[in-house]
């Protein structure tokens, strides 16, 4: 849970924009992994098939080697093993294949997979206008070129041990490019391998975060009020992450609005800040309570929203621990 706080309140955050009583700020975190798998396990990239797939599996390779958190079997280590299991072209084996595996090469888990497609197409499509030139208005066409690169894999996590899947995932990635010319068709884009090779380094890098904790961007709406200014002078603090003092406006805003001058939607925008600023900073059970009095003084649908995801965070701050 300290690293999760830690990161919570050393991450920067960005101002989105203001408007209606509310700033929208994003907060980076550590998440945890989709699956648990202990640090400094032997982990094995094994059989990727299809078309570019040692591309794919030479980048996953070096992505999981970065995260610092296993030990990477050398695949030509591997080879004489897979041959001798008879690991299929196909990218199937069985359970009992991969025990064998497992006890052979020392490796805990297995990764493998398919590339199921990387295709590309350029299409031109026209549009007739008006056009200006020197002054002289005529009928023209406008043509674009649009060229669209698609990546599909599919990818799973064994654990030898026991020849159980602990992940299966079906991921794709998408880019497109387009060019524009006037009565005449744009020249070719040619560009799909830097497209694909796009494509495949966002699909790597949403895979390893099933296996290994990455960071990730909260977005957070923080209410303003005109009678209550230690609200924005707390958001001010929690906009370079200083949460201790947002705190501490948060809570004078929460003591001032017990006043009769004050309505219950005062007292309710008060308490959200402080359970959003609590939470933040990893007080998850006092972020908790806040968020809880907050929705019972206004039943706000962003008070709602933002009580469940602080109890996801808990959850995930828990789950994080385990994975260190």
């Amino acid at each position: 849970m300290f690293e999760f706080r830690a990161q919570l309140m050393c991450s920067a955050l960005l101002v989105l924009g203001s408007g209606c009583g509310a700033t929208q700020v994003r907060v980076s975190r550590l998440a945890p992994a989709e699956v648990t798998i202990p640090v400094g396990k032997p982990i094995a990239i094994t059989q990727i098939t299809g078309a570019g797939s040692d591309r794919l599996s030479a980048e996953l390779t070096q992505a999981v080697v970065e995260t610092k958190r296993f030990q990477v079997l050398e695949r030509q280590q591997l080879q004489p093993v897979m041959a001798e299991l008879g690991f299929s072209a196909a990218g199937h084996i069985s359970d009992e294949t991969a025990i064998s595996f497992g006890q052979m090469t020392g490796a805990a888990t297995l990764i493998m997979g398919d590339v199921l497609g990387d295709d590309y197409d350029e299409k031109v499509t026209s549009v007739l206008g008006k056009c200006t030139k020197d002054g002289t208005v005529y009928e023209c066409t406008q043509f674009t070129r649009t060229a669209e690169a698609t990546l599909r894999v599919s990818l799973k996590v064994l654990e030898t041990e026991t020849g159980r899947v602990l992940a299966a995932k079906s991921l794709s990635a998408s880019r497109k490019r387009s060019a524009q010319a006037t009565d005449t068709e744009p020249a070719p884009i040619q560009a799909k391998d830097e497209m694909i090779t796009e494509c495949r380094t966002e699909l790597v890098q949403s895979f390893v975060a099933v296996i290994a904790p990455h960071e990730v961007t909260e977005s957070v709406s923080m209410p303003t009020d005109g009678d209550l200014p230690e609200l924005e002078a707390g958001h001010k603090q929690a906009q370079v992450a200083n949460w201790p003092v947002a705190i501490e406006k948060y809570e004078a805003a929460v003591a001032r609005s017990a006043g009769p001058e004050f309505d219950d939607e005062q007292r309710g925008l008060a308490k959200y800040c402080l359970g959003v600023g609590l939470a933040y900073s990893g007080s998850f059970d006092e972020g908790i309570e806040q968020l809880e009095r907050a929705l019972a003084l206004n039943p706000d649908p962003m008070f709602k929203s933002q009580l469940e995801t602080v109890r996801r965070f808990k959850a995930e701050a828990a789950k994080l621990a385990e994975q260190q």
